[in-house]
């Protein structure tokens, strides 16, 4: 059994700034780096993380429990988390939003499954 934890960003955090955060947090890129949606893996704990595509007119936030943060969003992804090596996974992923909050100071908000909100920075 899977989990999925949805990653949303303010325009502070851009595709291209997402991909390095990603690489600095130890993540790997293992799509095609030609295709316009990029696949990272952290090859120590196992979690993925797909990048989704923020069109115009989508950039509103998709969770449901936002915790009254309202943004337009600029980068999104899915983080991937299933059991094995779990709190490995979960080191992983704020490894990465700690990156997003030192480097860009972007107000974000991850949810669990696009219900509960479990990490956010409102500060930005």
């Amino acid at each position: 059994m899977s989990f999925e934890y949805w990653f949303e960003a303010d325009k502070k955090l851009d595709k291209e700034k997402m991909k390095d955060l990603f690489l600095e947090a130890g993540a790997k890129i293992v799509s095609d780096p030609n295709k316009e949606i990029q696949v990272f893996y952290f090859s120590e704990s196992g979690l993925n993380a797909w990048e989704c595509e923020v069109k115009d007119g989508q950039d509103i936030i998709k969770s449901e429990d936002a915790k009254g943060l309202v943004f337009s969003v600029g980068s999104r992804c899915i983080f991937r988390v299933d059991s094995h090596n779990y709190n490995k996974k979960l080191n992983d992923l704020e490894r990465f939003l700690n990156k997003v909050y030192e480097t860009t100071g972007a107000h974000f908000v991850v949810s669990f499954q696009l219900e509960k909100a479990c990490y956010l920075n409102p500060t930005a």
